[in-house]
């Protein structure tokens, strides 16, 4: 991979359901959820939703991702 190109993975938005998982909006996990978000992507570092909600301590959302998936 170019550095070109890995700069610009770097730049691009987190998908809607990672970054919900990182801000505990639960509303929007929900909502996302219902309508087939997949669980499974993952950001440029690997992290998925899960990995974001783990990671900034948000323990509702956590519980909600792993009966989900």
């Amino acid at each position: 991979m170019s550095e070109q190109q890995d700069m610009s993975l770097r730049a691009m938005p987190l998908p809607m359901l990672m970054s919900a998982s990182s801000n505990g909006r639960d509303e929007i996990i929900e909502m996302l959820l219902q309508r087939g978000a997949a669980l499974d992507l993952q950001n440029c570092e690997g992290c998925t939703a899960l990995m974001c909600a783990a990671g900034n301590d948000r323990e509702r959302l956590v519980e909600i991702l792993l009966q989900r998936g």
